[in-house]
């Protein structure tokens, strides 16, 4: 029959996967059989990567809801580090089996998604105040990827652009998604138009740039190369609105005011 002939092939594939997928020293197999019903095995000893990311995101949870006038400098490196998990939609490639599995697929997608904006969009602007333009534009286009109508994600693509000095980009980065929002009948926000404004008046030199803020530091007459790391993190820790000291420390001659100037 149709259901013995199931059971052989569920019989068999069960016997290929512990064959793949050998049990632990003490016996305990990766998939509990009880009666009719399969379980993954909790104390089987195995690394998830949407556990690690929940973990992670568990991590920067906190520092998620923090005011937007404070750089979230702590939730930095747990929110990168989740978010570096997080490739594509959950189980993506598989088979829609039934309507039972596609609703438990979708309710977990939306999920992590959610999830993966909401960090993806706080990386972002973390970057943008710790002075760092380029990582911003890669983060806020990564939102693009997951939700392509993000207009947060476009709003902090226009920003970094501005921010280094890239008006021509931010323009046609506006201009294209303008395009996509007038296709389906819409226009962007108020907020998204008056940047495109400022952009304008940038490439146009209608608005005074800041100047550089006067200061007795000596000129750096050759280029600084390497130890981008270090300087990631000084601009970091610089950029955190209650940083009122920070002090490089280390032996004489490895470059700790090279390193502090350049930040």
């Amino acid at each position: 029959s149709t259901d013995a002939h199931g059971r052989r092939n569920l019989r068999q594939t069960l016997l290929r996967l512990r064959q793949t997928v050998p049990d632990t020293p003490n016996g305990d197999p990766f998939i509990l059989t009880i009666h009719d019903t399969l379980q993954w095995n909790p104390v089987y000893p195995a690394e998830i990567d949407v556990h690690q990311f929940e973990r992670q995101m568990a991590q920067a949870e906190p520092f998620l809801h923090t005011p937007r006038d404070e750089t979230p400098y702590p939730a930095i490196a747990p929110l990168q580090a989740a978010l570096d998990l997080y490739h594509d939609n959950l189980l993506l490639g598989f088979g829609l089996i039934n309507d039972f599995y596609a609703r438990w697929l979708h309710n977990w997608r939306t999920k992590y998604q959610r999830q993966a904006l909401t960090g993806l969009a706080r990386l972002a602007e973390s970057y943008g105040r710790a002075g760092q333009p380029q990582r911003m534009e890669i983060v806020a286009r990564r939102q693009l990827t997951i939700a392509p109508e993000r207009e947060e994600a476009q709003y902090q693509i226009m920003q970094a652009c501005l921010a280094q000095g890239e008006y021509t980009a931010a323009l046609t980065q506006y201009s294209s998604y303008a395009q996509q929002l007038e296709a389906e009948g819409l226009q962007p926000t108020p907020a998204l138009k008056q940047l495109r404004q400022l952009a304008v008046e940038l490439r146009l030199e209608h608005v005074t740039l800041p100047q550089p803020i006067p200061h007795n530091l000596p000129l750096e007459e050759t280029p600084f190369y390497g130890r981008q790391a270090e300087l990631d993190d000084l601009l970091l820790w610089l950029a955190t609105p209650n940083q009122r000291l920070l002090t490089l420390r280390g032996l004489g001659g490895i470059g700790k005011t090279r390193l502090a100037l350049s930040a």
